[in-house]
C-alpha cells in the first residue's frame, strides 16, 4: 500500500513534485550516527515482565536539533512564498519516526513529510494540526531516508516554528513481513479469523499506542453519555510513566490484517497526541483526550460500557500483543473478584476482574487494551498477569470499570471515570456503542479451493473428502439454495463425507477452525 499509516492530514501534494526549480539532489541532508541493526538486536536484555506488561521496542530514538533556523534549504518562489526541505537518513533503518518539541503552523501554510522514494505522503499538517503543547508526534515512514518539506505564505513569514528533536531508528519491522504471526506468540488469533467474526464492529474502537521507539500498549476509543463523539480514550494507568508523555503518543488505527492468516497490515490511520484527564493505580485506569476527533474514513465506533458490578459469563479482549496486528482473545469462564495486590492489605478489594483465556492470550503491549462483557461492552482493561501462550493456565488482572466509575468515591474529578462519561450526571451506569457513521464491517475471509477440499467425481466412490493440516475444523454443506445438507466437527483433521443423498448440482462447503474461514465449492455430476 501507499500510506500504510495514513496521519491525519489535510490532503493536497507537496509543492516540489511539480513545480520546484531545485533538483533533489540539491536538498541538504543530514545523517544520523551509524545504527547496527543486528548489534541492536543482540543488546536486548528483554526481560518478561509478568507483573505490568508495557510495550514492544522497536526503534531507537536518536536525539536531534533541526529546526527551520539552522537546518535545510529555503526556496524564494516567484510569487514571494518560500519552500522550505531538508532530507533525514539513517542508513539501514527500516522505517523512521518523528517528535517535535515545537510545532507551530501558521494559517496559510503547510507541511508535508515524505519517504524519498515518494511512495509514501503524509500530510497537508497545517494550523489545526497545532497542539497547545507544542509537540508533534508522528508514525512511521518505511524508509531510511525521509523529507520534511515547508510551504510558507508570504502572509506567514517568520511565524512558524517547526524543531525535530527526535528521530526513531527502527530495528525491528512494526510494518508487517514478520510471518503468519508477527511479533506475538503463536497462540494468539487474528482478530479476522473467525473468532473475531462477531467484533467486526468493536475492534474499530481498538488502537495500539506508539511511544517513540516503542509500541508501547493498547487501548479503547470509548463512548460518552452525550453520544457526542468527543474522542475518549481508556488505556492502562501503567502506561503512563509522567502525565505528559501522552503528548508524545501515537494513536494507531485499524493495525490488523487483511484476514485471518496474513501478516501485513492493511492501510491504517493515526492520531498524534492526547491530554491526560483521569488515572489511579487501584484498579490501573487511565482516560485519556485524543487530540483529533476520528474522521469518517477511519470508520471510528465509539465503545460502550458496563459500571454496574454484574459478574459476566465469558469475555472478550481486543489487543496488539507485542505491538503486534491486532489479535483477539476469548474467554467462557465466569470472571472473578479480585486485586491486583493480594498480599497488600492497604490495597481496596475488587479493584479487578481475574479470568484465563479460554483462546489466545495476552503479552506486552497489550496493557491497556478492554475486556469486553458478551454485550459488547467495555467492563475493565488490562492491567497485567501470568498468562502467555507457554502457560494457558495463567491469570490476567483487568481494572474494572465499575470501580474506576467513582474510584471509592473519590472527591477528586481526575482520579474517576464518571465525571468524564457522564458528564451531566445521569447515573448512567450501562451505555452501548456509538456508530458516528453507522459503519458495517465484515472480515474478509480467505478463499481457496486447494487447502482443505478434493472432490472425487467417480460415481462409484460418490465420496467428498475434506482436510487440513489444522486437526479441529467445523464444517457446513450448503446447496445452490443455501440449504444446510451436512454439518459436523473433525477432530483429525480428515473426514469422508457420502454423497450418496445428494442430488446433481453445485454445493459449498463452508470450513471454520481457529486459522479462519474458508467457503469452497464442489459439483455433483453422476
Amino acid at each position: 500500500c501507499i500510506i500504510c499509516f495514513g496521519q491525519i492530514g489535510h490532503g493536497g501534494q507537496p509543492y516540489s513534485f511539480n513545480k520546484s526549480q531545485l533538483a533533489y539532489s540539491d536538498i541538504p541532508i543530514m545523517f544520523l550516527p551509524p545504527m547496527d541493526n543486528q548489534m541492536l538486536l543482540q543488546a536486548e536484555l528483554s526481560p518478561i515482565d509478568t507483573q505490568h506488561k508495557v510495550g514492544y521496542q522497536f526503534g531507537i530514538e536518536l536525539p536531534v536539533d533541526y529546526s527551520l533556523t539552522n537546518s535545510g534549504l529555503w526556496e524564494i518562489l516567484d510569487n514571494g512564498d518560500r519552500l522550505w526541505r531538508l532530507k533525514v537518513k539513517s542508513i539501514g533503518a527500516i522505517s523512521l519516526n518523528l517528535i517535535f518539541d515545537e510545532f507551530f503552523i501558521p494559517e496559510h501554510s503547510k507541511l508535508f513529510i515524505y519517504t524519498a522514494d515518494k511512495s509514501y505522503v503524509t500530510g497537508a499538517f497545517t494550523h489545526a494540526n497545532n497542539q497547545p503543547s507544542g509537540i508533534f508526534a508522528t508514525a512511521l515512514y518505511p524508509s531510511d531516508e525521509i523529507v520534511l518539506e515547508y510551504y510558507e505564505s508570504k502572509k506567514d513569514k517568520d511565524l512558524s516554528k517547526i524543531r525535530l528533536t527526535t528521530v526513531v531508528h527502527a530495528y525491528k519491522d512494526l510494518l508487517g513481513e514478520k510471518g503468519t504471526y508477527g511479533t506475538s506468540g503463536k497462540c494468539n488469533i487474528n482478530i479476522n479469523c473467525s473468532t473475531g467474526t462477531n467484533y467486526q464492529d468493536i475492534k474499530q474502537a481498538v488502537a495500539l499506542i506508539l511511544r517513540g521507539g516503542y509500541a508501547h500498549c493498547s487501548g479503547t476509543l470509548l463512548n460518552n453519555v452525550r453520544q457526542d463523539g468527543k474522542p475518549f480514550f481508556l488505556t492502562a494507568n501503567h502506561c503512563i510513566s509522567y502525565s505528559s508523555i501522552v503528548k508524545t503518543f501515537v494513536f494507531i488505527f485499524d493495525y490488523e490484517s487483511e484476514d485471518c492468516t496474513g501478516n501485513n497490515p492493511k492501510q491504517t490511520y493515526s492520531i498524534n497526541g492526547s491530554t491526560l484527564l483521569a488515572r489511579d493505580v487501584y484498579s490501573d485506569f487511565c482516560l485519556l483526550l485524543l487530540n483529533d476527533t476520528p474522521t469518517q474514513e477511519m470508520m471510528p465506533y465509539y465503545a460502550g460500557w458496563d459500571a454496574t458490578s454484574a459478574q459476566p459469563q465469558g469475555a472478550v479482549c481486543i489487543h496488539h500483543p507485542g505491538g503486534d496486528l491486532k489479535k483477539i482473545s476469548t474467554t467462557t469462564n465466569l470472571l472473578k473478584y479480585s486485586k491486583y495486590a493480594e498480599d497488600d492489605d492497604n490495597y481496596p478489594d475488587s479493584t479487578h476482574w481475574e479470568l484465563t483465556w479460554t483462546k489466545g492470550t495476552t503479552e506486552g503491549g497489550s496493557s491497556g487494551s478492554s475486556l469486553f462483557n458478551l454485550n459488547k461492552r467495555v467492563v475493565g482493561q488490562l492491567e497485567g498477569g501470568t498468562a502467555s501462550c507457554n502457560y494457558r493456565s495463567g491469570i490476567d488482572l483487568y481494572g474494572r470499570i465499575a470501580y474506576s466509575w467513582t474510584n471509592n468515591n473519590n472527591v477528586d474529578t481526575s482520579k474517576r471515570l464518571d465525571y468524564w462519561l457522564d458528564p451531566d450526571a445521569m447515573g448512567t451506569l450501562v451505555l452501548d456503542a456509538y456508530n458516528p457513521f453507522n459503519l458495517s464491517i465484515k472480515n474478509k475471509q480467505n478463499t481457496t479451493e486447494e487447502i482443505f477440499c478434493s472432490v472425487y467425481p467417480n460415481p462409484a466412490k460418490d465420496m467428498i473428502n475434506i482436510s487440513s493440516q489444522i486437526q479441529d475444523f467445523e464444517y457446513e454443506i450448503y446447496n445452490v439454495n443455501a440449504q444446510k445438507v451436512s454439518f459436523g466437527t473433525v477432530h483429525d483433521g480428515e473426514i469422508h463425507i457420502s454423497t450418496q443423498s445428494f442430488v446433481n448440482g453445485m454445493y459449498f462447503v463452508r470450513i471454520c477452525s481457529c486459522q479462519g474461514v474458508q467457503m469452497l465449492k464442489f459439483i455433483i455430476q453422476r
